[in-house]
């Protein structure tokens, strides 16, 4: 009966003698016989399946790899196909003191195609991902580990990331002067008090170097008790962003302090005219209040329309090669003083049409030197005020 079990079992079994010889195999050991290859009896184990050989009377096998596919070998099937066996090796010693190698053989083809599908959109997911550098984490907050993308890894300047935990490595490397915000935000989340956290802050990366980094984090399974067990989020580098915002801060500052120190009425308009930074001269020579011409339009300023002039003359500079133009305009104070102010026009360009500026240089022209009191002097050239 337990010989008839063996021979009917769904499990290929072999048995092989020291030498590596076949000695019995069951029906379902049959069905992976090489092609051509009838019984199998008597033949040597290696011929029949290459990956088990014989050492010193022991079988080995020569694994596909480890993790997923340890003890798992490949065997033709025909037309260039194969099929793939889960093996299991054991020894068996008889009453003569005769030593076998009993080989348990279980067909996993299709777990092992299954995973083969899976590690492949992984391979074509991690080369997207690498191609936009946006690295993707997962934490299992049950366990306290993390696994991530290749490009989250690369981000950090790691290139070997098997055995990592992702966790580990962003807790290592984080500023520790971000870590309390970033922990805090993501308290939030977890605790289901907001969708997601999204944070900015730095990491050390492999060359010991700070890179800003900016994630987002989501829950993306909670336990019967709706705690947060798992979470999913993408993270990416924006140290370029970030140094460009702290050149623009810095250049800002250097610009607010030239208006401040300038000798004469100085102001950056938006090419609608609306001051966008401006000096205290200029609240004196308009005859504002200080904080009260901050985003008014310079050409707006008088109950007249004796400022359509400069509007003019701005739209004469981009219409041409001129950068910069000089032009006297009579102006009417809130309090009813005329004056005549001699302005010097430089139009700053840049690509994106919004981001073009207009600089503006005031002075009160003495009455000495008024040159008539029609309201539109014209000017082209870019000589400075004297």
């Amino acid at each position: 009966m337990f010989r008839s079990i063996i021979q009917n079992s769904p499990f290929g079994v072999w048995v092989v003698d020291k030498r590596g010889s076949v000695v019995f195999r069951n029906k379902s050991a049959e069905e992976l016989l090489p092609l051509g290859v009838e019984d199998g009896i008597g033949s040597n184990i290696s011929e029949l399946l290459p990956a088990l050989s014989i050492q010193e009377g022991k079988l080995c096998i020569e694994s596909l790899g480890d993790s997923e596919l340890e003890n798992i070998i490949a065997i033709p099937k025909g037309r260039g196909e194969l099929r793939f066996c889960e093996v299991t090796l054991s020894q068996y010693t008889d009453v003569a003191g005769q030593t076998f190698n009993i080989v348990n053989m279980n067909e996993v083809t299709s777990r092992v195609r299954a995973w083969q599908a899976l590690r492949d959109q992984e391979e074509r997911w991690n080369l997207a991902l690498e191609g936009s550098q946006i690295g993707v984490f997962e934490s299992d907050l049950r366990t306290g580990t993390g696994v991530a993308s290749d490009a989250w890894f690369q981000l950090l300047g790691i290139c070997e990331s098997d055995g990592r935990n992702s966790d580990d490595e962003w807790r290592a490397r984080i500023h520790p002067d971000d870590r309390t915000t970033v922990e805090a935000l993501d308290a939030e989340c977890i605790e289901g008090r907001i969708e997601k956290s999204e944070a900015k802050f730095r990491m050390r990366v492999g060359d010991g170097s700070w890179r800003w980094m900016r994630s987002i984090l989501r829950v993306t399974e909670r336990d019967d008790q709706g705690r947060a067990v798992r979470l999913l989020g993408t993270m990416i580098d924006i140290t370029p962003l970030e140094n460009a915002l702290e050149l623009a801060k810095a250049r800002k500052v250097g610009l607010e302090m030239l208006l401040a120190n300038a000798p004469v009425a100085m102001a950056v308009l938006a090419m609608d005219g609306t001051f966008l930074l401006l000096n205290d001269s200029c609240y004196s020579l308009f005859g504002y209040p200080r904080g009260q011409l901050e985003q008014k339009k310079f050409w707006k300023l008088s109950n007249t329309e004796t400022l359509k002039n400069v509007r003019d003359e701005v739209e004469r500079l981009l219409t041409s090669d001129i950068s910069a133009s000089r032009i006297e305009q009579r102006y009417t104070k809130p309090d009813g003083e005329v004056v005549d102010i001699a302005i010097r026009l430089s139009v700053v360009r840049r690509p994106e049409p919004t981001e073009t500026r207009l600089i503006i240089q005031m002075v009160d022209c003495p009455s000495s030197n008024k040159m008539g009191h029609q309201s539109g002097l014209s000017i082209g050239g870019s000589g400075s005020f004297v």
